[in-house]
């Protein structure tokens, strides 16, 4: 199977959601962000793949701006780029994977999806994913892909209980 960006990434999310389950971790968005680059997405690395160096992790780097802001760059919470040691300011700089963070707060995701189709629907080789990680309550990840500029709507859902969030 050839390894794509988005199955890095969901299966990186899966490995923090049943972290996230079994554990009483705790930690503010920075620190949920930190563990995913360094605890899941550095297993990630291989020799073959496109994700072949921990040095195309970035967390709270700029990219370019797409809205209509004064800013040419804004900063992302996670980022990864095509090639190891990359920045926007690289030749040919648009990132790979774009990931924004919340925690606790899904409803706050809406901004970050809303930017995140602009950005992969002008830079259709960026894949743009949107997290919320929940620490309080019933713990684990949501999260929805956002590829073309589209988001996909069958986002990944974490159940309570009775089977709904």
């Amino acid at each position: 199977m050839k390894m794509t960006w988005q199955i890095i990434i969901e299966r990186s999310l899966r490995g923090l959601d049943k972290f996230l389950k079994e554990s009483d971790w705790k930690g503010r968005e920075n620190e949920v962000v930190n563990l995913f680059a360094h605890s899941f997405l550095a297993f990630e690395v291989k020799d073959e793949g496109p994700l072949n160096s921990i040095s195309q992790l970035a967390i709270e780097v700029a990219v370019p701006q797409v809205t209509g802001s004064c800013k040419k760059y804004v900063r992302k919470d996670l980022v990864i780029w095509p090639r190891p040691l990359m920045t926007a300011w690289s030749e040919n700089s648009l990132p790979a994977v774009i990931m924004e963070w919340k925690r606790d707060a899904p409803s706050a995701c809406a901004q970050d999806i809303e930017w995140l189709s602009v950005f992969t629907g002008r830079h259709r080789q960026t894949l743009g994913v949107s997290v919320c990680a929940f620490l309080s309550g019933v713990r684990g990840t949501e999260w929805v892909i956002v590829k073309d500029g589209a988001p996909n709507r069958a986002f990944h859902r974490i159940a309570d209980k009775s089977g709904t969030r």
